[in-house]
């Protein structure tokens, strides 16, 4: 067997560098853990959902799915109203943020508000936890507390899922590719 020292020393940095870009990359999609809690009994509702769009339609029903659609042109958009009170929206523990659990735990949430201003019609990306909307009343343009009583509905959006690649075969492909070339490099050497 002949071994080089920079066949060594080589090896040695590759491996280093091949761990360093696999750290990196599962801190990249490493999300940080947070979640607001309901003042009445501390339960999480996680963070705060995303607002995506807003807009003024003119009533509810087929406008809203046509808008909703405008979006997602691709996905097959199915909406669930809510019938509740605004009792059910409960206080979270910071700021003008408000809680209503959602019984699809839907990727999407509609807010629909009577008349605060200039929009109507409010889109959420539900986010960390999927069976709560957590929303600021500054979002949907609604200020102190007694404004919750000013949303109409929220419609829970179904979206028909998108078939995507097949990660753990991809991620898999690539180890055994990894393994193959190193059993070849080592194989190449005696």
């Amino acid at each position: 067997m002949n071994f080089k020292i920079s066949d060594v020393v080589q090896e040695d940095v590759m491996g280093k560098m091949l761990l360093t870009v696999l750290v990196l990359g599962l801190l990249g999609v490493a999300r940080p853990g947070f979640s607001y809690s309901l003042i009445s009994d501390s339960a999480q509702v996680g963070g705060r959902d995303n607002l995506l769009q807003c807009a003024d339609l003119s009533n509810s029903g087929q406008a809203e799915i046509d808008w909703i659609q405008s979006f997602f042109p691709d996905a097959s958009i199915s909406l669930k109203q809510e019938d509740f009170q605004s009792g059910d929206w409960q206080k979270v523990d910071y700021g003008y943020l408000w809680a209503l659990y959602l019984s699809t735990s839907p990727d999407y949430f509609l807010v629909k508000t009577g008349n605060t201003g200039t929009y109507t019609h409010y889109l959420f990306e539900n986010l960390d936890d999927p069976s709560w909307a957590v929303i600021s009343l500054s979002d949907v343009n609604i200020r102190g507390v007694v404004g919750i009583s000013k949303i109409s509905h929220v419609d829970e959006i179904a979206t028909a899922p998108v078939p995507e690649p097949g990660t753990a075969l991809l991620l898999a492909t690539g180890f055994l590719g990894l393994a193959w070339y190193g059993k070849r490099r080592r194989g190449s050497r005696l």
